[in-house]
């Protein structure tokens, strides 16, 4: 299979341009709600990888490589994403030592002023189709003919980039990669998309659902007065390690042994072995072109900077 790597990382590039120069919009003062603002935010940094498939004459479908899972495999799939979560807490309360969380603020934002179903709409559904249509889908559909195991390690890397903070990155890099995973164990960007949306949909249940438990447990006498545990946690090493350590190891067994039942239903099981063994494919380092790196330390630069030097 040809790649057109070297295409997509110029569409990377260019969604990085476009996000800078988005960045200059008054989006505040245009879209005084903060789902509105979200929406046209992922359609920004969508608009490069519509262009580019319409300019490359793909079919969407075919250029995301989008196809159908079974319905058991959809139900597996579901049961990963809520093991994922526990190890994705304890990576993200670990990146909470070095930086400030951001992703509390995304998701309350959204739902300070808006029905359950618009900010599921804006942080879950919108999320899953877009951002793993452009980084499972375009980028990662295009880097695995190269190199799977690179192509994984620099999709994670480009989704966590992306996000612009060290919280978000820590976990979103994590996430990209397991996600490239399951798309080579279900060959399917639609198992991804799945997974995406629940991770992000438990995020604005909980919000949404937190209030009133506290609020039930004040009715019984109980004082809840956290929206979530993440805050009482004093952020040590070791105080971070002893409270999400012991669930994120039993949950990342159980998410691997689905993920192995999910590429064995599909026929893949032998097909991810062989990536790990990394016999044959030519070396990941190809994957690195000019505007790809010039983007990579952008990114990097914005992200430190936002990190230690705040405007």
């Amino acid at each position: 299979m040809n790649s057109r790597y070297q295409e997509v990382n110029i569409v990377f590039l260019i969604t990085t341009v476009v996000v800078v120069a988005a960045g200059f919009l008054p989006l505040g003062r245009m879209f005084p709600n903060y789902a509105m603002i979200f929406i046209v935010s992922q359609l920004i940094i969508f608009l490069p990888t519509f262009g580019y498939v319409i300019w490359s004459k793909q079919r969407f479908t075919q250029a995301i490589g989008m196809k159908r899972i079974s319905l058991s495999n959809a139900v597996l799939l579901i049961a990963f994403a809520f093991c994922t979560q526990f190890v994705m807490n304890l990576i993200n309360a670990i990146s909470m030592i070095f930086a400030k969380n951001e992703i509390s603020n995304v998701v309350m934002g959204a739902a300070e002023k808006n029905p359950f179903f618009i900010t599921l709409l804006c942080v879950a559904i919108i999320p899953a189709i877009l951002e793993e249509s452009i980084y499972r889908g375009i980028f990662y559909h295009e880097y695995r003919k190269v190199n799977p195991l690179a192509g994984a390690l620099l999709s994670g890397l480009l989704f966590g980039l992306l996000h612009g903070n060290l919280n978000q990155f820590s976990y979103a890099f994590c996430m990209g990669f397991i996600f490239s995973l399951v798309v080579e164990a279900t060959d399917s960007i639609l198992s991804t998309m799945i997974i995406h949306f629940i991770i992000n949909g438990t995020s604005v249940v909980l919000v949404y659902l937190l209030p009133k438990i506290q609020e039930l447990g004040q009715n019984y006498g109980y004082d809840l007065t956290t929206q979530s545990g993440v805050e009482t946690v004093d952020f040590t090493l070791g105080a971070v390690l002893h409270t999400y350590g012991p669930s994120a190891v039993i949950f990342g067994i159980a998410g691997f042994v689905l993920f192995r039942t999910i590429a064995k239903n599909c026929g893949r099981w032998e097909h991810i072995k062989e990536i790990f063994r990394n016999k044959g494919n030519v070396s990941g380092w190809k994957l690195f072109t000019v505007p790809l790196i010039i983007a990579i330390v952008f990114w990097i630069v914005n992200m430190v900077g936002a990190e230690f030097m705040p405007i």
